[in-house]
């Protein structure tokens, strides 16, 4: 057995990360929380689509939604891979998704192939 078998995840150097990953967008507009209720609403409204097993009956490469909330400055969306903040202030709406690898990740942040608008890119 080589040495590295015995050292604590994370701390091989090879292993690039060990723990979640992030997206981040930041959108400037004097409407953040109207988008934000928005934005959530229909995420509720999409939830309502979903079987109670997770399983999707609304289409294809959406991400399943189990849980959503929000107030006029936070919301929160939790999807079966991740979850999804955002925060709205005077001129901003921030939005954050957090999953436990990059695989979880690329799944909440990429669009759905059935989408026909363009999407816009996250930063890890």
């Amino acid at each position: 057995m080589s040495a590295a078998a015995h050292r604590p995840p994370g701390s091989d150097p090879d292993d690039l990360y060990a723990g979640p990953r992030t997206a981040q967008a930041r959108v400037r507009t004097d409407r953040a929380s109207r988008y934000l209720a928005q934005l959530c609403r229909h995420l509720s409204e999409l939830q309502s689509h979903t079987s109670p097993a997770g399983h999707e009956r609304a289409g294809p490469g959406r991400p399943q939604i189990r849980h959503v909330e929000w107030s006029d400055t936070r919301g929160t969306v939790d999807l079966a891979a991740g979850r999804l903040t955002l925060l709205a202030d005077p001129d901003t709406l921030h939005l954050t998704i957090e999953a436990p690898d990059e695989q979880r990740l690329a799944s909440c942040a990429r669009p759905s192939p059935t989408a026909s608008r363009p999407s816009v890119g996250a930063t890890a």
